[in-house]
């Protein structure tokens, strides 16, 4: 979130019978950003970045441990690569954009693509793509919400908010943003009887772009969803991601 403040200068010249007077008036300054804009407007965001590591998805039935390369572009673009854990084989691809959202199960040799309210049919939450960029980025979800401060430790800041999803629905949110380096460390979402709560640890300023570790932990109507992504690697290279094309024989099936 960026703010800009811009002083114009405006003149007004008035012609006396014998004199001219130049008067300078200037109009009232822009209010000042709140403490929580001032706290957001701190958090840095890449236009690019690339993700590498290991990751666990456990829920009430099953768990699975897999690799993966996430891409994500200018926080509306993502491409999510997984890969066998120990043989490194590609097993999967889900590419997702704020209209479109294709699935390619290698292992399977099956395909699924759907359209901007897909995503909302896999989660079961009113989200969009952007929304699990951000999270992924360790940024606020909804990031112009009317955040307020309303609780401060040592170290640690508190912001809180109503966050309006439409016109029904509203979503209770809150961030833990550490105080000397203005990175997130806990995002709570909340919405009965959904609660999401992402957690990211850092491994120090030599990673500053994204976290070292991130766990997003959903819970609805008594069940559970948890993904544990350790990363391995982070670059923030540029690049450029395309929708992907469904290979030859690649049968498709719904989400």
């Amino acid at each position: 979130m960026k703010y800009f403040i811009t002083a114009i200068l405006v003149l007004t010249f008035s012609v006396g019978c014998k004199s001219k007077k130049t008067i300078a008036t200037m109009p009232p300054l822009p209010p000042e950003p709140s403490i929580a804009e001032s706290i957001l407007s701190r958090i840095t965001s890449q236009p690019y970045l690339t993700l590498r590591g290991k990751g666990q998805y456990q829920d009430n039935s099953s768990s699975q441990n897999f690799r993966y390369e996430i891409r994500i572009q200018n926080e509306d673009r993502i491409v999510v690569e997984l890969s066998d854990p120990i043989l490194g084989l590609r097993i999967a691809r889900l590419y997702a954009d704020r209209d479109t959202i294709v699935f390619i199960n290698r292992a399977q040799k099956q395909f699924a693509s759907g359209g901007r309210s897909t995503l909302q049919q896999i989660v079961g939450l009113e989200v969009e793509t952007d929304d699990l960029i951000r999270l992924l980025k360790a940024l606020p979800v909804r990031w112009n919400a009317p955040w307020e401060g309303k609780q401060r430790e040592p170290d640690m800041i508190h912001l809180y908010s109503i966050i309006p999803i439409n016109a029904f629905d509203n979503v209770t949110g809150e961030l833990h943003i550490t105080g000397f380096d203005f990175k997130i460390r806990k995002q709570i979402l909340s919405n009965i009887p959904y609660r999401l709560i992402a957690e990211y640890e850092y491994a120090g300023e030599a990673d500053p772009f994204a976290p070292k570790q991130i766990a997003l932990h959903l819970t609805a109507n008594g069940n559970f969803l948890k993904l544990q992504l350790v990363n391995d690697r982070i670059q923030t290279d540029s690049f450029d991601i395309k929708i992907p094309e469904v290979p030859n024989g690649y049968a498709p099936v719904p989400f």
